[in-house]
């Protein structure tokens, strides 16, 4: 008897093993398609060679923008060059079609703010409280947008 139950736990601890092993086993994939699924030869939009993301998980689409304006405070970035970066605040409110707010560049006064998540859109300029009318293309997450004004400098605004 003894023989007996040690040669089935052997088996059923082979079979055991067998299975975790196929459970490993690299999936098939479709004639010419990679792993991913992707077309043989097709790249990742935004992706640079390394499979960096250019646009640090930021996109264009109103979904990204609203949850960036359920955020009321960031900090905003402005790099100028290669080292020379200019802070702003910015405190924001939701509302039908995005959030407006206002921005502290520096030591300045404020300007009216605008995240237009219809049109993707940073609309900057102005006196606080009032519509600007200087808007540029955008681009959004969770917890971030970017934009670049029509000075030139690339802005990052990350939620505090």
């Amino acid at each position: 008897m003894t023989w007996a139950r040690e040669g089935a736990r052997r088996a059923t601890a082979g079979a055991s093993f067998a299975f975790v092993l196929s459970a490993c086993a690299p999936e098939g994939t479709t004639p010419g398609q990679d792993r991913a699924g992707r077309a043989e030869g097709a790249e990742d939009a935004g992706l640079t060679e390394a499979g960096v993301d250019r646009n640090g998980g930021r996109d264009a689409s109103a979904a990204s923008c609203f949850a960036a304006c359920q955020n009321t405070s960031f900090t905003c970035q402005a790099k100028d060059g290669a080292a020379a970066r200019t802070t702003s605040r910015v405190e924001l409110t939701l509302d039908a079609t995005g959030c407006t707010g206002s921005v502290t560049i520096g030591t300045s006064a404020a300007v009216a703010l605008r995240l237009d998540c219809v049109e993707a859109q940073v609309c900057i300029g102005g006196s606080p409280g009032s519509t600007p009318t200087d808007c540029v293309d955008a681009t959004f997450s969770a917890f971030t947008y970017a934009f670049t004004p029509e000075d030139g400098a690339f802005t990052l605004c990350t939620r505090d």
